[in-house]
């Protein structure tokens, strides 16, 4: 009989279970579908895996329970963090800005120091799991054979980057043990955006610092500003990722704002070349594929007239590109909704179902970017396995 079953070794996974042997426990296993442990955590970050964040605020996180967020947050916060991979697991640490990487700014650093200090025994990989059982006062876990467990720790991740063995697998070994009405329904988060709009698509590969909005129904739901990114299906980059999950049943239309402060340089322009095409005139400010949309948009050729420029300096401080969709899951860096925090107990064990704890992205919280879902992972798999330690040792 173990003491706990882990079932997946991604970054919450992992955690729990160094947190575990942190607290001298090695009675433990944890499962895996992949062939080798962090197969997700691997490519956070574009591979350089942003840990956590200075600045971590846990208003800006999305749940239906943000008091309990709030709470577990505190209990193992930033600086915790930091500490357990610096004086724990071995990794040096560097901050950009209020953003804290591994020092080697490589996400295999981050692997390689969870997996080399949890015991090589406890892993068991290649290893799908299919059902989970409640017998009497213990777990049985069913995979490529049946593991008996005093406590379940469900760290499967969601169903973003499915090809990482990111497939939801969770929400269904849950969904057995749990009821219906446990879940929130889940859906892309931090994700890019798809438009129909087919004069965009000349802007594909196409850089701008901007800021954007997103506009719902007629409603401002929020705004970002960065670098967007035209892409042939749409538009991406971190902002455009922050202002995904707003996204509603309806008429959806990101507002890009591509000249700021800036209009003055236009003007200035297009009076010092008036000899010049409107494009050529403005060679050196925009890009022309985007003065020939936005001349188009206006129905105009040559900017010419004061009200013609107007128009066309309102265009670029108010340009439309209307959203067909996003990316999908397959694409997205988290997965939004998932079993109710608010169905879990202070230590995110279920409130029905002793023994059955949850962590990590499965969980229905999600927050922006900028290391804060890395965080919540670290944090929540924290409580979870001192949760565990407490009542074992």
């Amino acid at each position: 009989m173990y003491d706990a079953v882990i079932i997946g070794a991604g970054s919450a996974g992992l955690m729990c279970a160094a947190r575990l042997v942190s607290k001298g426990l090695r009675n433990f296993i944890v499962l895996d579908s992949n062939s080798k442990p962090g197969k997700k955590l691997a490519v956070t970050g574009n591979g350089r895996c942003n840990l956590t964040n200075l600045k971590l605020d846990s208003n800006l996180y999305f749940t239906d329970d943000p008091k309990l967020l709030d709470s577990v947050i505190s209990r193992f916060t930033v600086i915790d963090t930091i500490d357990f991979f610096e004086k724990t697991l071995g990794l040096k640490t560097v901050n950009k800005d209020e953003l804290v990487y591994p020092w080697e700014l490589k996400s295999s650093a981050v692997i390689d120091v969870l997996r080399l200090y949890i015991p090589q025994e406890c892993f068991v990989f290649d290893s799908k799991v299919n059902s989970i059982r409640k017998e009497d006062d213990h777990f049985v876990v069913a995979s490529d054979k049946e593991y008996p467990a005093s406590n379940i720790i469900i760290a499967t991740g969601g169903k973003s980057y499915v090809n990482t063995g990111s497939d939801g697998s969770g929400y269904k070994l849950l969904a057995s043990l749990m009821p219906q009405d446990s879940f929130v329904p889940i859906s892309p988060s931090l994700v890019q955006l798809k438009t129909s709009d087919r004069d965009l698509k000349v802007l594909s590969g196409y850089r701008f610092n901007c800021s954007i909005r997103l506009v719902c129904n007629g409603d401002e739901k929020a705004s970002e500003t960065g670098e967007l990114l035209f892409t042939d299906y749409g538009i991406s980059g971190i902002c455009t990722m922050q202002l995904s999950r707003y996204l509603e049943t309806g008429k959806n239309t990101v507002v890009v704002d591509f000249i700021g402060r800036d209009e003055d340089i236009i003007r200035s322009c297009i009076a010092n070349f008036s000899e010049r095409s409107t494009r050529d005139a403005l060679a050196g400010v925009l890009p022309g594929v985007l003065t020939d949309i936005v001349l188009k948009r206006i129905g105009v050729k040559k900017l010419i007239s004061k009200n013609e420029i107007d128009k066309f300096i309102d265009e670029l401080h108010d340009f439309s590109i209307n959203i067909s969709g996003t990316n999908g899951l397959d694409n997205a860096q988290v997965t939004r909704g998932g079993v109710k925090l608010s169905c879990l107990d202070e230590n995110l064990q279920s409130k029905l179902v002793r023994g059955l704890y949850v962590c990590g992205e499965v969980i229905n919280v999600d927050g922006p970017c900028g290391g804060y879902n890395l965080q919540w992972a670290w944090s929540s798999s924290v409580i979870v396995a001192d949760d565990i330690s407490r009542s074992i040792v």
